[in-house]
């Protein structure tokens, strides 16, 4: 029992007990389960990727999805993190992304953006500001601004307990 994981003094310690160890080989043969699985689904994942030859650097769950996919160096970043972090809900719908994505040339921008570029709230305000105005109409603009206006006092409403719509000391 010793090469199966058992310490000297739990090995000793059947040894002497009037009853059968059953506690102590229901655990070793818990824990050898729990390692054949993980074992099985290394296997599984290796597998996918020598078959598909897919990418080694991204989650398993990713691979095949992102082997076609052009991606930059940020991206496959942002994939190995969620990756780690999403459900399986969330792994689905981000790999049916990852499928079909959405190629945009605001990202592309984003990805070629240099890091002398401008920055701070003032400087994104004013491009975002000057770029709705291009393609939103007064009645939208009216919308967008009240929007800010509510998201904008959300964190203080919340830590106060209440809803961004109620003003303070009312409600």
């Amino acid at each position: 029992m010793r090469h199966r994981s058992l310490s000297l003094s739990q090995i000793g310690g059947t040894g002497d007990a009037d009853d059968h160890p059953a506690e102590a080989l229901r655990a070793l043969d818990a824990e050898l389960a729990t390692t054949i699985e993980r074992l099985q689904r290394a296997r599984m994942e290796l597998g996918l990727i020598l078959r598909q030859s897919a990418p080694t650097d991204l989650p398993p769950q990713f691979a095949t999805a992102g082997a076609d996919t052009p991606m930059s160096d940020a991206d496959r970043s942002v994939v190995t993190v969620m990756g780690s972090v999403l459900g399986l809900k969330g792994m689905a719908a981000w790999t049916d992304l990852m499928n079909d994505p959405l190629i945009d040339p605001a990202g592309e921008a984003f990805d070629q953006l240099p890091a002398d570029a401008p920055r701070g709230e003032d400087s994104a305000k004013k491009t975002v500001g000057s770029a709705l105005r291009e393609i939103c109409n007064d009645a939208q603009m009216d919308v967008l601004r009240r929007l800010a206006v509510l998201l904008a006092a959300a964190p203080k409403a919340a830590s106060e307990g209440r809803s961004p719509r109620e003003r303070p000391g009312v409600g």
